[in-house]
């Protein structure tokens, strides 16, 4: 897959050189954008969000496809931004479009790219972490806290729980404790 999100910023920054051109991508791409806002307000399932998407969202895809293709041969070059732009889209068109293939899939990686952009902005920080092994552990901690808030988890509530169950519950079992899994009113103590 590939992120539509940044096809997408790549017309928004030539819509200064190639107006035209630029805001006929555009709206085909809010058009997509908004069928997938509607499907995530109304909590749609996989299923019925990959029927949506063939219903309206394939064609909306295949014309965006199909213009791209007609005028990426009506620029006279590549290196302008319409020109990066477009050639970026037409590398990537098979990726950008599995998105349309399984209601699971997301049309761009925001999600991801939110949620790890705490330990990009820290990564400097790891520089003085006192050791490979320590900066290592901290990576850790950081994926931990981010995968419970990515099933908006009190961070604070599972630690302090692991940490006070921990010492007495079997390593066998401990993938019971991972944030995705944890469920304190069902995890007892052996």
């Amino acid at each position: 897959m590939n992120c539509n999100a940044h096809a997408r910023r790549k017309f928004h920054e030539a819509k200064f050189t190639d107006k035209k051109r630029s805001e006929h991508v555009l709206a085909l791409y809010g058009k997509l954008y908004g069928i997938e806002s509607y499907c995530k307000e109304t909590n749609l399932s996989f299923d019925e969000r990959k029927q949506i998407r063939r219903e309206k969202s394939v064609p909306i895809f295949e014309e965006l496809k199909t213009y791209i293709k007609d005028q990426i041969t009506k620029i006279t070059t590549l290196r302008s931004p319409i020109g990066k732009a477009m050639a970026y889209f037409s590398e990537r068109e098979k990726q950008l479009g599995m998105f349309l293939t399984d209601g699971m899939l997301l049309m761009d990686t925001n999600l991801t790219e939110n949620s790890i952009r705490p330990i990009a902005l820290g990564r400097n920080n790891y520089m003085f972490a006192g050791s490979h092994e320590a900066a290592q552990n901290a990576a850790i901690i950081y994926s931990l806290f981010a995968t419970c808030k990515l099933h908006e988890i009190n961070a604070y509530d599972w630690l302090k729980h692991v940490i006070t169950v921990m010492p007495s519950h079997p390593a066998s079992r401990i993938n019971e404790l991972l944030p995705q899994n944890w469920k304190p009113s069902t995890i007892t103590n052996p």
